[in-house]
């Protein structure tokens, strides 16, 4: 699946509970995407109860997409994040996280999304060496 001319990446549905869903493409085309259960969204999961109705969104930033959660305010005023959470690489995030190609974004707990960077090159410079493992050494060590 390659992004087409202009996108940022693509979104790729590989579970959710509405069967309709999975395996559709999305292609991520504006600075701020946005993913949730309600209709006003760009990319909607109306089946997925576990996702909130604005769950997350995926903004530009400098050329680098970046995914965060949405906070909603509750019945008291509080800042409320969705109740079941925002995942990248089945780590949870509570900061906008930058998206790397090949990620799998997980909104709550079912839906898993497959991510590809239109330019999968870019981001892989800013690694430090402890992101890497001992196999990417040289032998001289």
């Amino acid at each position: 699946y390659t992004p087409s001319e202009g996108s940022l990446g693509v979104l790729i549905i590989q579970q959710s509970d509405d069967p309709a869903l999975i395996g559709q493409r999305f292609e991520i085309s504006k600075s701020v995407t946005s993913l949730g259960r309600k209709a006003s969204n760009d990319i909607m999961f109306p089946k997925d109860s576990p996702v909130s109705r604005q769950h997350a969104v995926i903004e530009e930033r400098d050329g680098q997409l970046y995914l965060s959660e949405v906070s909603a305010a509750d019945e008291s005023g509080q800042a409320k994040n969705p109740a079941f959470g925002t995942f990248v690489n089945d780590q949870r995030i509570d900061a906008p996280t930058m998206l790397r190609d090949g990620d799998e974004i997980r909104l709550g707990k079912r839906v898993r999304i497959r991510f590809i960077s239109a330019n999968p090159t870019s981001g892989d410079a800013e690694r430090t060496m402890d992101q890497f493992s001992d196999s990417d050494k040289t032998m001289d060590n």
